[in-house]
């Protein structure tokens, strides 16, 4: 057999019933000098991710006739979700002390920022967005059941690139301080694996984090009438002069104020 390659000769070799060529995109394998009447028979080795549609795979070889066996390979990629939480987080100060209830009062958007591949170029595609683009902090994050965290929805993407988002919150509540970094810009790099697959990885670390603070009011302890305390010792001897002394300086306020 003669393997070509754009009309140029690449390799040859020898076949018998049973025997294997290994061809790529666009290569052709000529096999020569078969009987007339000879049954044959082609197969493709099954490669992940690729679908092939044959003709002329089966058929008998005819006198001075050649006969054709063409295999067609597409390559399809099956979606991949990314699911991408927000977590809120709101630290209180001092330790123990009673938080404000924020729930609802803060609002999250996502907006689409571009699509390129590994070289930057533009993919030309719409980018792929979650089913909500705007949430508050009461939309809980269905996969995970954790509280803190909240969605926008499944992101589906068919193609491999690089795609990046930006995040912002917004939102205020009395003696709470908003995260520093209001806008967040997130990278979601969908990868090819060759097989018919996806994967994915990003930059946030599987979870797009706002930090909130809350410093509580110190409370002032009132203990009430600030008048000194005069201690009473009741004994017996000497402390009874001390208890009739205490008695004439009472006696005597009282006559004077008369």
């Amino acid at each position: 057999y003669t393997v070509t390659e754009n009309g140029k000769e690449t390799a040859t070799g020898k076949i018998k019933s049973g025997g294997t060529i290994k061809l790529k995109d666009g290569q052709t394998a000529k096999i020569e000098l078969l009987p007339d009447g000879t049954y044959y028979e082609v197969t493709e080795a099954e490669v992940a991710g690729f679908e092939a549609e044959m003709t002329g795979d089966t058929g008998t070889v005819a006198k001075r006739r050649s006969v054709k066996a063409t295999f067609t390979n597409t390559y399809s990629l099956e979606p991949i979700i990314v699911d991408p939480p927000v977590r809120k987080v709101l630290e209180v100060a001092p330790k123990g002390a009673e938080a404000p209830d924020i729930t609802g009062k803060f609002t999250f958007t996502i907006t689409a920022g571009t699509a390129t591949d590994e070289d930057g170029n533009d993919l030309g595609i719409d980018i792929p967005m979650p089913e909500h683009t705007s949430i508050t902090n009461s939309s809980p994050y269905e996969h995970k059941y954790k509280e803190g965290y909240f969605e926008f929805g499944e992101i589906e993407y068919t193609v491999p690139g690089i795609y990046t988002y930006t995040v912002t919150e917004s939102g205020k509540v009395e003696g709470v301080v908003n995260d520093a970094e209001s806008s967040k810009t997130i990278t979601i790099t969908v990868i090819d694996n060759g097989d018919g697959t996806l994967s994915f990885t990003d930059d946030y670390g599987g979870e797009i984090v706002y930090v909130n603070k809350y410093t509580a009011e110190e409370k002032k302890v009132v203990t009430g009438d600030s008048k000194p305390v005069v201690p009473y010792v009741v004994g017996f001897g000497a402390s009874g002069l001390v208890l009739i002394a205490a008695a004439a300086v009472l006696i005597r306020r009282k006559k004077k104020q008369m």
